[in-house]
């Protein structure tokens, strides 16, 4: 359980470091000296914590990457913020509730302004058919090229694609191409940032699925122990409620 005190809670500890909320941000706290959680929490109370302790950024990014030095209040931090760890995979992912989030008008309004681009046939472009597309975009720090992707008629219909599928496109693909022949970084981000966006919502009803793409992040926050049987190993696990939603 979170140990909590005055609107700072501590959600999870190992050697070294602690994940700390304040309010409605989150941070990963790497420990200065030895501490106990109480002083963690008296220090935050009193507003002194940066004072005791280093603040890094809980992110998935590498140490080197972990710095804080993100501006708190852009989307693509947002959307660091609200990424949760599959418990099967250890992958990222963004909720669907975040995502529902992150696609309000005012923050694709905000986010393009950034890139001085106030258009708003590319604000309902987004709205409409590539709020998938235009996070990916942002998560790569590749706002801007949302104008040449909804040129060339490039929409979420088009997601997932792959390195294989961009070399030989002569359609909406070829955006990839246009843009980063000469960075394939930039493509190589895309792919493997695009899947984030996209762990499936599952249906109640629905029993049977087609099997999943092998990178498909699977929303699962929680994984049992394995149970051996007869021909396979079975575990339980717990959906994030935004995937497998209560029927109305």
């Amino acid at each position: 359980m979170p140990i909590a005190f005055q609107g700072c809670s501590i959600n999870r500890m190992s050697p070294g470091w602690v994940r700390l909320w304040v309010g409605s941000i989150v941070l990963r706290v790497d420990i200065i000296g030895p501490a106990l959680p109480t002083q963690l929490l008296s220090a935050c109370e009193s507003q002194v914590l940066p004072l005791l302790l280093d603040f890094r950024e809980m992110s998935y990014h590498s140490h080197d990457e972990d710095k804080l030095n993100c501006d708190i209040t852009t989307l693509r931090y947002q959307l660091r913020v609200c990424s949760i760890e599959s418990a099967v995979d250890n992958k990222i992912f963004v909720p669907a509730d975040c995502l529902e989030r992150a696609l309000s008008d005012e923050n694709i309004t905000e986010e393009l302004r950034r890139y001085r681009i106030a258009d708003d046939a590319v604000t309902s472009y987004i709205c409409r058919e590539a709020g998938k597309t235009f996070l990916t975009l942002v998560s790569i720090s590749e706002t801007g090229a949302i104008e040449q992707f909804m040129r060339r008629g490039f929409t979420d219909a088009n997601l997932p694609i792959s390195l294989e599928r961009i070399s030989n496109a002569d359609n909406a693909l070829s955006v990839f191409k246009h843009l980063w022949a000469k960075e394939p970084d930039r493509i190589h981000d895309f792919c493997e940032h695009q899947w984030k966006f996209m762990a499936p919502v599952f249906d109640r009803e629905q029993y049977r699925y087609d099997p999943f793409d092998p990178k498909v992040i699977l929303p699962f926050t929680h994984r049992g122990p394995d149970k051996p049987g007869g021909f396979s190993v079975v575990y339980q696990v717990l959906f994030h409620p935004a995937h497998f939603p209560q029927p109305v």
